[in-house]
Formats: C-alpha cells, sequence, structure tokens
C-alpha cells in the first residue's frame, strides 16, 4: 500500500554489469591496454601487467548483453514474538536474514541456524510457562541481498513504534566466517553487555582452552585488544551499513550490535575466500568449523544478550564506552583534520565543551546505576540515549550522505556514520570531515549540529532542563 515513485526516478545503476568467473575475467583482463593500474588495484590472476583500458591490445572488441526484467517481486519477513509480563511495549529484537546469492553456508545460513535456534531455546520455556519481562521478538529478514530491503521497509513501515519502544537490536548475519576469533561491531552502549556475556562463554577453541584462555572474552580481548584499556578490553568495530542493523541504528539511532567469529589478523576476503560464490556450501563451512562448536558460541552469546536486555529490571546500557568513544572521536578529529580546522577557522572549542560536558554525565549516570532503587528514569534516559544523534530531517547529513552507501541509503547519525569509500567500514562524525575535507560551507553547521546534539545528550543524562 506504500506509495511508490516512479521507476524512472528510480536511482537505479546505469552500468550495465554480470558476473564473470575467474578465468573469463583473467581472458578479458589479460588483453586490456592503455596505462596500468595503481598498485593497489593489482590482483593475483595470472596477468604480467594489469591495465585500465580502454580497449584490448589485440584491437578486439567485447559484446556484453544483459537481459534484465524490472518488476516488482514478493519477499516475506518472518517475525515471532514472547510478549513481556511487566512492560510488554517494550521490545528486544534479534535478527537474521534468510536469502543468499548462492548456497550461503555462511552468509547466511549460519547466522539462520543461530537465530533458529535461539528461538527454539525461548520457544520452549515459553511453552512452560516462562515469560520476558519485555517483549522479545524473533525477526527473519528476507530481500537482504538486494539492499536490505526486508528489513529496511520494515523498519520503515513500524518506525513510530520502533523509535518510542525498541530497546535494542541484535543482529546476526554471517555467524561463522573464521574460527579464530570474535568479532563484534556494536553501538558503545552495548559493549559492557557483550564484555559480560563474553566472560561466561566457554571458548569453544581447544588450543586456546590448552592454553589458559579458557572463555570466549579471553581469546577476543587477546587478539584484539581495545586502544584505552588494551589489558581489560576488547575493541570493538563500529557499525557500517552492510547488514539489517543499518536501519535500525542508522536511521533511528536503535543501540545495535552484529557478531560473528572470524579469523586471526586476516582481511575479510582472505578470511572467507569462497563468499558469495557456489563454493559457499557445507562442504566449506565444516572445513571451518566442522563440530559446529563455533556456532554454537555466537547462538549463545545472542541468547545470553537477549537475556539480559528482556529480563532484568535494569538495562544493561552503559555510557561511559560512549564517552570514551566520543574522545577518541574528538581525538582523531583534531590531529588528522587540524589543517582543515585552521584552514577554514573552525571553532572546535563547543565540540571539546560538549564531549567534557557528556563525559561528566556519564560517569553520574553510572554512579546512579549502582544506587538507584527505582529505575523507570534511568531505563528511559539509556534506552532513548542514542536517538539523539539521529539528525531527523537528514538536512545536514543527508546532503552528505546521499548516494554513497546501498544506492540512496541515507544514515542519519551524526556520530557513527559510514565510510565514504566502503560500505562495509564504519566511521565516526564522517559527514563533519566529508564537509572539511572538501571546504564544504556545511562544515560549520555540521560542526553546530554534532555539538548540539552532544550536549544535548549531556542533559538528557543530568535530566537537566
Amino acid at each position: 500500500d506504500a506509495f511508490r515513485i516512479p521507476l524512472r526516478e528510480a536511482n537505479l545503476p546505469g552500468i550495465p554489469a554480470f558476473t564473470a568467473s575467474f578465468e573469463e575475467a583473467a581472458q578479458i583482463m589479460r588483453r586490456l591496454d592503455g596505462p596500468a593500474s595503481p598498485e593497489d588495484w593489482t590482483g593475483d590472476l595470472n596477468i604480467d601487467t594489469y591495465r585500465l583500458g580502454p580497449g584490448f591490445t589485440d584491437a578486439k572488441e567485447m559484446k556484453l548483453e544483459v537481459h534484465l526484467k524490472n518488476g516488482l517481486a514478493m519477499t516475506y519477513n518472518v517475525i515471532g514474538k514472547i510478549t513481556g509480563v511487566e512492560e510488554p511495549e517494550k521490545l528486544v529484537l534479534v535478527g537474521n536474514h534468510r536469502d543468499a546469492w548462492t548456497p550461503g553456508a555462511f552468509d547466511p545460513v549460519s547466522g539462520t541456524v543461530a537465530l533458529m535456534a535461539i528461538a527454539e531455546a525461548y520457544g520452549k520455556m515459553a511453552m512452560q510457562g516462562w515469560r520476558p519481562r519485555r517483549t522479545l521478538m524473533f525477526c527473519s529478514w528476507g530481500a537482504e541481498e538486494f539492499g536490505l530491503i526486508g528489513s529496511q521497509e520494515w523498519v520503515e513501515q513500524h518506525r513510530v513504534q520502533l523509535d518510542h519502544q525498541a530497546v535494542a537490536y541484535l543482529n546476526v548475519d554471517i555467524a561463522v566466517q573464521g574460527n579464530g576469533t570474535l568479532e563484534v561491531s556494536a553501538s558503545p552502549l552495548l559493549a559492557h553487555l557483550i564484555w559480560e556475556s563474553t566472560k561466561k562463554l566457554p571458548n569453544p577453541d581447544k588450543d586456546e582452552v590448552a592454553h589458559g584462555r579458557t572463555s570466549v572474552f579471553d581469546t577476543w580481548l587477546a587478539n584484539s585488544p581495545s586502544f584505552n584499556n588494551p589489558d581489560t578490553e576488547p575493541r570493538f568495530l563500529d557499525l557500517a551499513s552492510d547488514s539489517d542493523y543499518a536501519p535500525f541504528y542508522h536511521e533511528l539511532g536503535i543501540p545495535s550490535v552484529d557478531v560473528r567469529y572470524a579469523c586471526r589478523n586476516q582481511s575479510f576476503d582472505s578470511c572467507l575466500p569462497l563468499y558469495h560464490t557456489i563454493y559457499e556450501n557445507e562442504a566449506a563451512y565444516k572445513m571451518v568449523d566442522k563440530e559446529f562448536s563455533f556456532l554454537r558460541a555466537v547462538a549463545q552469546l545472542l541468547a545470553s544478550a537477549a537475556h539480559e536486555l528482556a529480563v532484568p529490571a535494569l538495562l544493561p546500557h552503559t555510557v561511559r564506552p560512549y564517552a570514551a568513544a566520543l574522545n577518541e572521536s574528538l581525538a582523531e578529529l583534531r590531529v588528522l583534520y587540524a589543517t582543515h580546522i585552521e584552514d577554514q577557522r573552525i571553532d572546535v572549542g563547543p565540540l571539546v565543551s560538549a564531549v567534557e560536558s557528556f563525559s561528566k554525565a556519564a560517569d553520574a549516570v553510572e554512579q546512579e546505576r549502582q544506587t538507584s532503587k527505582t529505575y523507570r528514569n534511568l531505563n528511559n534516559k539509556l534506552m532513548l540515549l542514542e536517538r539523539v544523534f539521529i539528525d531527523s530531517p537528514g538536512i545536514l547529513a543527508g546532503n552528505m550522505y546521499r548516494n554513497h552507501t546501498w544506492g540512496t541509503y541515507l544514515s542519519k547519525h551524526v556520530v557513527f556514520g559510514v565510510s565514504f569509500d566502503d560500505a562495509n567500514v564504519g566511521s565516526r562524525f564522517t559527514a563533519l570531515k566529508r564537509a572539511l575535507v572538501d571546504a564544504s560551507s556545511l562544515a560549520t553547521p555540521l560542526m553546530a549540529s554534532l555539538t548540539y546534539r552532544i550536549r544535548a545528550a549531556a542533559d538528557i543524562l543530568r535530566d537537566s532542563l
């Protein structure tokens, strides 16, 4: 029933494309003419010199025919729910997409198995009479590989309810891409929740256990220590826009997390070279996780996190990690963009003051967590805090973000955005940094908007009006 813009107005790709095999690509690229390609464009095909084109060395031509039929197709989201008792209007969501390009043993089947196992476990508890404090929702998304369509449309349809009622969104896409260490992308508000959950989770890696690292947390810390507290806290990645958490986090500011097991010290491509190929099958998966022990660990982690979000009276959100992230981001901005700031005469002082104010308010809230005997007001602050960083009209951030990730995907988060160079990488103060580099007139209003929202968040934490 939604309004749809005419097809001619849609921002669809205009360059014909098709999928080539390894051998086909090598034959084409081996004959390319033109200047040599940059070093970072050079791959591992058996080619003497990578070239950019145009044309071919032997004056041959290549004909490409792409036959596509534009039209509407049906896809489905499947949603399960266990209604809470004390706070049924508050929602804790766990989700995974189930569509795949090929067999999809890693993406998304490993995540789908995790979601189904979690839903089954909670379903059995519910059949025996158990109920959570807050409502648990289990979401199987359709059409993720086509641009997050299932989750995006669902979030748009239920935007108002989610904005007022969603506590957190837990995402699992590729549950297992390697067997080296845990990899977590998350809002800093959920950092403490994940740290504590992994401390209680037995390590699925027998070699690590033999070396004294008995929990998932131990191996995670050893392989990915944080910058501020490398001895006690593993590192989180910033949320990007490459999975179904994106509309929840980047459009509504709902605290989100994405969890997977990955390789140690390897890029995604080298860790999972069969990704999105016909060879991404069960046999390939069992080479990585023969006994499904790493998959079990991811499912147990998400099940535990969902329990802590849905059952205790006090929400597990913690603000100090968010303050630490803001201070890191500010320090990076002042060092790496100092020349741009100076050349454009941008006053950083108000932003520095706002971050300091937020840090003090975060300390006060953590003290309140320890002493408060009533949680309603505190829970509301923790649940809704990140919404403050959403530039709802998208006027400023929208001008900087539009058309750079998933087609027309628009991130509205003024603190944690998406890299302009790679939709798979999260970035901080993204629109402001881009405006500074471009010497754009938007730099000053973007700085003002960022400063205002950080100060407003501090005021909310302090109950100051």
